[in-house]
């Protein structure tokens, strides 16, 4: 969908906590209302949007970043 792919095209230059529905809605160039149509939150969307994930074809720094970044953000949600 056009939010994930806005994601992905967010995420390359931001912090996953650096990012809010705000900044994705306006990347995908939808309202909010469309975004929770499809998500139940953005934890959701990370969540999906890193499952159809194929990390396979970056390079290691890049994997690597990804990866670091996705166990700080699950363990903030965890506390």
């Amino acid at each position: 969908t056009r939010i994930i792919e806005a994601f992905w095209e967010l995420i390359e230059n931001n912090s996953i906590f650096e990012l809010s529905v705000g900044e994705v809605t306006r990347a995908a160039q939808c309202n909010r209302g469309t975004f929770y149509y499809y998500f139940h939150d953005f934890d959701e969307l990370v969540a999906i949007a890193g499952n159809g994930f194929d990390a396979s074809f970056l390079p290691a720094a890049d994997k690597q970043r990804w990866l670091d970044e996705v166990r700080r953000y699950a363990a903030a949600l965890a506390c």
